[in-house]
């Protein structure tokens, strides 16, 4: 069967392939090994789950929790930090924007 370029380019979107960019290899059609695009999602779903799995092990033999305060501290500062990135503001009291600010 005869593919044309642009029918091709929709082929290799629907199954992780590419086509080869050397000439002579007649446009074949090769794996990509491309890295899907990062999900923040999945760090906190992976916190979670560990978590989980840290609770049981704390019930478990009985130890004191030590860890849950931080992890959610940290969740805090990732959450605000990834709210100043999505709004595009910066918090007024960062020295290097007063340095800005009074040039």
């Amino acid at each position: 069967m005869c593919w044309s370029i642009n029918r091709t380019a929709l082929f290799c979107m629907d199954t992780g392939l590419a086509m080869c960019e050397e000439p002579l290899h007649r446009l074949h059609l090769q794996p990509t090994f491309d890295l899907p695009p990062l999900n923040p999602k999945l760090l906190e779903r992976a916190f979670h789950l560990f978590m989980e799995a840290y609770q049981l092990w704390v019930q478990k033999y009985g130890l004191e929790d030590q860890m849950s305060q931080l992890v959610t501290q940290y969740f805090d500062c990732c959450s605000a930090a990834f709210s100043e990135q999505s709004t595009g503001t910066k918090d007024s009291n960062d020295p290097k924007d007063q340095g800005d600010q009074q040039s």
